[in-house]
């Protein structure tokens, strides 16, 4: 059993290969069909448009960072034991461009068996992002409700997520954790419990839903996130 299927990960990937191997997790990278990417050689690299798929293989966890790697991985979801929902058509809600829209927002979230958590948010004001710091008014506040309801809605139950939505109220999702080479906005870190979490998962269960909730406790409430240092 592999602990992490990373679906085009692209440039991303080196830097997560590092920091999965400090954590005694292995990986499998995945180039879907009409994608490429001239990943350095150094990596495990499966590439589907020249190999065959392994549909007997059964992976931990998975991730995908574009449109297509989503679509694959809702096709595999029998292969996956940490899996989102199946039978549930997510296609309309991946987004597929830049988000860039004046007020629009975007929470940062991590979902372990349909619990889910705030990493951070942020919103998209004068042509930049900024990180929403008060967190009890209703704009964050129903933010986060809107977010929950919709990663239900379409059964998201595990994984990083990135929510983002419009003024208008249209919500679209990108599943996946924020960029890890950039300053964490929060004391919250995809990479601080994930990777422990895929260690225990298959083996002792019930010790990892409890380093999960110890994790959220420890870092604030589910639906609040403390600012990093310095912010």
């Amino acid at each position: 059993m592999i602990d992490l299927l990373l679906l085009n990960p692209g440039e991303q990937a080196q830097a997560l290969v590092s920091a999965l191997s400090v954590n005694n997790v292995n990986y499998q990278i995945v180039t879907t069909n009409g994608q490429m990417f001239a990943y350095p050689p150094s990596l495990d690299v499966l590439d589907l448009n020249t190999n065959p798929w392994d549909k007997s293989q059964i992976y931990k966890s998975s991730i995908a960072w574009n449109v297509n790697g989503q679509r694959w991985l809702d096709g595999i979801s029998d292969q996956v034991v940490l899996n989102n929902r199946p039978l549930i058509d997510r296609k309309e809600n991946y987004i597929t461009n830049k988000f860039e829209v004046e007020l629009g927002k975007m929470f940062n979230i991590l979902s372990y068996k349909g619990r889910h958590v705030i990493v951070d948010a942020f919103v998209y004001k004068n042509a930049t992002w900024n990180i929403i710091k008060d967190q009890t008014t209703p704009f964050f506040v129903n933010g986060v409700e809107d977010a929950f309801t919709f990663l239900d809605t379409v059964g998201i139950l595990n994984g990083p997520s990135q929510v983002f939505i419009e003024p208008s109220g249209k919500v679209s999702v990108r599943l996946v954790p924020k960029n890890i080479t950039v300053a964490s906005a929060s004391t919250r870190k995809f990479l601080e419990i994930w990777p422990y979490l895929l260690t225990l998962e298959v083996e002792q269960p019930k010790k990892a839903i409890l380093a999960f909730y110890n994790w959220v406790e420890r870092t604030g409430s589910a639906k609040q996130f403390q600012l990093a240092s310095g912010l």
